[in-house]
């Protein structure tokens, strides 16, 4: 546990900002579902966030690269904060949406610095310790959030300012600790259509997991709130699908490391398929058999995102890890834009069980692209195979990796260095 303390402070600030992100991620779609938005308009709440997450993901680090990592932490909380204290002041949905792309980009910038940092400040000896540490934070907080929706009534002011209240303290340990901010990142422009050639199931997946897990974190609580749960039940479902998703990552990651991780993939789309089909078909359902489906399909449904990548990171090359996490990063959320708004469709016309018939269509079609890829492409050697990489399942996936890029030779990506001023402690631009 020594090799933590240098992370302390960065490790408290990661859990403050994701226990109060965690928390509205329910909470604004459930409000904006009882304020009567309608179902196009909550999806819009979803689909907004991912626009300003990818938003953030090509802009903020234009922003470190100008005022450093710690200026620009303080800037997106304090930014962030106070966003989510302007929901209740203004019910109206194109105000909302406004705010949730602000907030996409926010957080999406905050990650980026997080784990760039982290991943800077530690070295191979222990960076693996460090990592899981994050993740476990990551998953344990936003769980937490979840169940914050328990500690006041959904239409009270108070939730809001709760959320704002952890955001704005998550700036406070970072700023007063004593450690060295990292040199500004590299910006970076990414090309699709090579990542695509290098690996078509690691782009596609991501695609297609986007639009499944956009739909089910945009949507989740709705569901369970139209299916007759109450707000802290509704927690308790959110609590118990996230938490199944972070037991399923290493047992199905260790087991794509054995076998052919395409046969993985299919295996967890055809069950994740199965359950969403199943509480479709099902319909209304007691508490128990509600949390059994909500732990059913986040055990399988959310290990996805994490084989995808892992199988890109087997057609790469050292050099092109941040590259490729970067790209696989902006497909996931441009799967995450469309999947809301095109799940809200289903939900209006079938009731909420065609939210689970729109992301079982989706793990279904990514099903049969894996297995129709088998065909054409011969599996991995089993000695060319990366270890599966508990930081695939961070937020920005380890997107600055494990590596110098001022020493690589990337054909990826054209990075734009920006040389550190050390008598002005800024960056030179």
């Amino acid at each position: 546990m020594r090799a933590l303390a240098p992370f302390t402070a960065l490790l408290l600030s990661t859990a403050l900002l994701i226990a109060g992100h965690g928390l509205q991620h329910s909470l604004v779609p459930l409000r904006g579902e009882s304020e009567g938005f309608g179902a196009f308009w909550v999806g819009g709440l979803g689909s907004s966030y991912f626009l300003g997450y990818a938003l953030g993901c090509v802009l903020a680090p234009m922003l470190v690269a100008r005022a450093g990592h710690i200026r620009v932490f303080a800037a997106l909380v304090g930014m962030a904060s106070g966003v989510i204290l302007i929901y209740p002041l203004f019910l109206e949905p194109l105000v909302w949406v406004s705010l949730r792309i602000a907030t996409g980009f926010c957080l999406a910038g905050l990650y980026i610095i997080i784990e760039s940092w982290l991943n800077e400040r530690t070295d191979n000896a222990n960076r693996g310790l460090v990592m899981s540490a994050y993740i476990v934070i990551n998953f344990a907080t936003v769980t937490f959030g979840q169940l914050l929706l328990m500690t006041y009534p959904l239409s009270s002011f108070a939730l809001f300012t709760l959320s704002s209240v952890l955001i704005s303290f998550a700036a406070i340990p970072l700023a007063l600790s004593r450690a060295t901010q990292p040199a500004p990142l590299f910006i970076v422009r990414l090309n699709l259509q090579a990542l695509y050639r290098n690996s078509p199931i690691g782009l596609i997946s991501t695609l297609m997991t986007g639009m499944a897990l956009g739909t089910f974190w945009s949507f989740g609580g709705v569901f369970a709130a139209r299916s007759g749960l109450t707000t802290d039940q509704v927690a308790i479902f959110m609590s118990v699908a996230v938490g199944a998703g972070a037991l399923g990552q290493w047992p199905f990651g260790r087991l794509s490391d054995k076998i052919d991780r395409r046969l993985v993939l299919i295996g967890l789309q055809a069950a994740a398929a199965t359950v969403a089909v199943t509480i479709f078909v099902l319909g209304p359902a007691t508490l128990p058999h509600l949390l059994l489906a909500g732990f059913a399909f986040g055990l399988v449904a959310l290990p996805s995102y994490s084989i995808g990548i892992a199988h890109a990171y087997d057609h790469a090359e050292q050099n092109q890890h941040v590259t490729m996490a970067a790209g696989l990063l902006l497909a996931f959320a441009i799967g995450s834009i469309v999947g809301p708004l095109g799940a809200s469709v289903f939900l209006a016309q079938l009731g909420p069980g065609g939210l689970f018939l729109f992301m079982g269509i989706a793990q279904a079609l990514l099903g049969a692209y894996v297995l129709l890829r088998l065909t054409t492409r011969e599996a991995v050697p089993e000695e060319e195979k990366e270890d599966f990489s508990i930081a695939a399942t961070a937020p920005m996936g380890a997107v600055l990796a494990d590596t110098d890029l001022a020493e690589q030779d990337v054909d990826l990506v054209e990075p734009e260095p920006v040389t550190f001023d050390e008598e002005e402690g800024r960056p030179e631009l």
